[in-house]
């Protein structure tokens, strides 16, 4: 799929922790916020609250157990 360039406006603080954690993790950082549209926009999508609300929590569980699963 073709990719479509998007310009942002951020404080200089925030774009230098965005850089250090990129950076930290071998991601790009136009590649961190796909990633991140990628999950929340469904979520923004959903018509129905109830929606939302049901996707965030199993969202949310998800990554409380992967995160759980690093101290395995």
């Amino acid at each position: 799929m073709a990719q479509k360039r998007v310009n942002i406006s951020i404080n200089e603080d925030l774009n230098e922790v965005w850089s250090r954690v990129a950076k930290k993790h071998g991601l790009t950082k136009s590649g961190m916020v796909e990633e991140w549209l990628e999950n929340v926009l469904p979520i923004l999508d959903q018509e129905q609250p109830k929606k939302v609300l049901q996707h965030a929590m199993k969202a949310l569980a998800k990554e409380i157990d992967t995160t759980a699963s690093l101290f395995e």
